[in-house]
Parts: structure tokens; C-alpha cells; sequence
């Protein structure tokens, strides 16, 4: 199927059969992908801003420098899948599958990773900072370097697993989960009570229980 540069906004493809699709600059902001088959989908350069791809499979889709900024990729299987580039930023990867993907130089601020699968992952020059790294797996990660593990944030007593040998845990990025004054359920460093969110993050209620 071939949809480049098609106008997809807030399109429904949910548990679609996507296999190889070409969507290379299509629109696909706030669109319906849960649970679509997009293997080997070529998304280059698409905008998935805010898009629902919770539970997708996305194994070896082309994904460089796409627009991914809050998407919900929740569950989403991106093995080997090619992410260069890629505008990550406040997007929700909790217990995304991400093993042997390429991430060299994509936008991850304020992602987040929590419990991720990043087994041999390619992270070089990845942008870190404020990424939830809770509980994910960096096993092997390659190119993650201390420089991006220092601005990664983590639930106290919940640190990411398998750190590269020679890595330090930075102590102070522990937060804790507390109210704030106006009563939003925000993250908080444990060492010195500044919060990191001023309002609960986008994600959170979905996973409160997980």
C-alpha cells in the first residue's frame, strides 16, 4: 500500500494490516494505529505527533526523522527498527520493545522508557535528557554514554538494569511520585524535592496501575 505524503490526520487504521506500507511524509497526527501491523513499514519523515500506536508492530519499520512527539507507542514491538533521527520527545515507549534499534541522534527529552527494552540498541548522540529510564533494560545499549545516563531520570529504587560496565547510576536523577500543591500526582527528585513535572504527566494514569 502506498500512502506518501497522504493526509491521514486522526485517520482510524487500528489493527491494521500495514505490513511494508509506504508512508514516507504522510500526516498521520493524533491517527488510530493500536495493535496495526506496520513490519517493515516505511515512515520516514512521517508526523505521528500524538498518534495511538499502543500494542503495534513496528519490527524493522523505517522510522527516520519522523515526528513522534507524544505518541503512544505503549507495548510496541520496534525490534531492529531504524529511528535516526526521529523526534521522540514526550512520547510514551513504556515497555516498548526497542532491542538492536537504531537511535543514533533521535530526540528523547522528557521519553518515556519506563521498562523498555533497549538490549543492543544503537543510542549514539541519542538526546537524554529527562528521559524515564525506570526499570528499562540497557543491556549492551551501544554508544550509551555516561554524558546521556547523567541528564536520564529514574524511579527511586527502581534503576534501569544492565548498565554498560563502567557506567555510575547518577544518584541524584531518583524522583518519587508525590502531589504537588495543586494537588497533580508530579515526579520529584528525591535529594533535594524540585519537581520535574509541573502538572501530571500525559501517560501517568494510563500506567498508575501497572
Amino acid at each position: 500500500a502506498e500512502f506518501q505524503r497522504a493526509n491521514l490526520n486522526r485517520a482510524n487504521l487500528e489493527g491494521a494490516d500495514l505490513h511494508k506500507a509506504e508512508f514516507q511524509g504522510a500526516n498521520l497526527e493524533d491517527a488510530n494505529l493500536q495493535d496495526a501491523n506496520l513490519k517493515g513499514a516505511k515512515l520516514q519523515v512521517a508526523n505521528l505527533s500524538m498518534a495511538n500506536l499502543q500494542e503495534a508492530y513496528l519490527e524493522t519499520a523505517s522510522l527516520e526523522q519522523a515526528v513522534l512527539r507524544y505518541v503512544n507507542l505503549q507495548g510496541s514491538v520496534l525490534m531492529d527498527a531504524n529511528l535516526q533521527r526521529a523526534y521522540l520527545s514526550n512520547a510514551n515507549l513504556q515497555g516498548a520493545d526497542l532491542r538492536i534499534s537504531l537511535l543514533p541522534y533521535a530526540d528523547l527529552w522528557r521519553a518515556n522508557l519506563q521498562g523498555a527494552n533497549l538490549e543492543d540498541a544503537n543510542l549514539k548522540g541519542a538526546s537524554t535528557h529527562m528521559s524515564d529510564i525506570t526499570i528499562a533494560c540497557l543491556e549492551d545499549a551501544h554508544s550509551f554514554t555516561q554524558e546521556q545516563l547523567d541528564v536520564c531520570i529514574y524511579e527511586n529504587q527502581k534503576p534501569p538494569l544492565g548498565l554498560l560496565q563502567g557506567l555510575e547510576l547518577p544518584a541524584d536523577r531518583a524522583y518519587e511520585w508525590a502531589k504537588n500543591e495543586n494537588g497533580h500526582m508530579c515526579r520529584r527528585f528525591v535529594h533535594n524535592k524540585e519537581w520535574i513535572d509541573e502538572i501530571t504527566p500525559w501517560w501517568y494514569k494510563e500506567n498508575e496501575d501497572a
